[in-house]
């Protein structure tokens, strides 16, 4: 005990280092515990990254079949244009025909 004055205080306490020691521990106990959490939460978040890219791939492969599919189909309708083109004038030139036959057709018969 220290005397002040005419008057007794007790030091026994201990000193500031003692005195903020359990401060200290329970900040880190606290900071370890943030860490854990935070870990916890890194780590579910890679697995959801994780899986975002494996949908995304399969996204991927399917837009690319899918372009692959649209331009077969592109070369599939550019040859049906002009296989039309070519049916289209054949029959034109098969009706002209017809007409000329049928003319001929009748001039012989009168």
């Amino acid at each position: 005990m220290q005397r002040l004055t005419g008057r007794t205080r007790d030091t026994s306490v201990g000193s500031p280092e003692a005195q903020q020691e359990p401060l200290r521990a329970a900040l880190l106990e606290a900071i370890q515990r943030s860490r854990a959490a935070r870990e916890g939460q890194i780590a579910g978040v890679s697995v959801e990254i994780n899986l975002l890219r494996a949908d995304l791939r399969k996204v991927a492969d399917k837009v690319s079949e899918a372009e692959t599919n649209i331009g077969m189909l592109q070369l599939e309708i550019r040859q049906l244009k002009q296989q039309m083109a070519r049916v289209t004038t054949l029959t034109s030139a098969l009706e002209e025909r017809a007409e000329d036959t049928e003319g001929h057709s009748r001039r012989n018969n009168l």
